[in-house]
């Protein structure tokens, strides 16, 4: 006699799933936005000290206002994309996309050229463009993985 959990597993189409350019899709958006979150609060702090020699009470300052800023823009983002949808602007699947696209792709590439620049204010006005712009992905992302929205 098989346990009823032996016989569900055995349904499950993993083939499909790993073969699935989605959930690829999917998988590639989370371990980048990861790899920048990770960076963001783990590194950027390190960077705004040896690079800018700032004080750690400055530097906890600073980069606490990215973040502020994105979890401002996870709600707008929201709601923009939401009244999108409702009005038959964009359908739901272009809404996310979008979302992601706006989020997650300028975000990464700004990440990168912060390490370029030569003052610590260009450096912030990046980082919190960067993170601003994360809040509309993270909202889309949020919504693909079923959360409320």
């Amino acid at each position: 006699m098989q346990k009823a959990s032996a016989v569900k597993a055995k349904s499950i189409p993993w083939k499909g799933i790993f073969t699935s350019l989605p959930v690829w899709a999917l998988l590639l958006a989370n371990v980048t936005r990861s790899w920048v979150f990770a960076t963001m609060v783990t590194e950027i702090p390190q960077y705004f000290a040896d690079v800018f020699a700032l004080s750690v009470a400055t530097i906890g300052f600073l980069t606490s206002i990215p973040p502020i800023l994105m979890s401002v823009f996870i709600v707008l983002s929201g709601i923009l994309m939401d009244k999108l949808i409702k009005k038959k602007k964009i359908s739901t699947t272009a809404g996310r996309k979008l979302s992601l696209l706006v989020g997650f792709g300028p975000e990464a590439v700004i990440v990168i050229a912060v390490g370029f620049v030569k003052n610590y204010t260009a450096a912030i006005i990046l980082l919190i463009i960067a993170e601003g712009l994360a809040g509309f992905g993270i909202a889309g992302q949020g919504e693909l993985h079923g959360l409320p929205g």
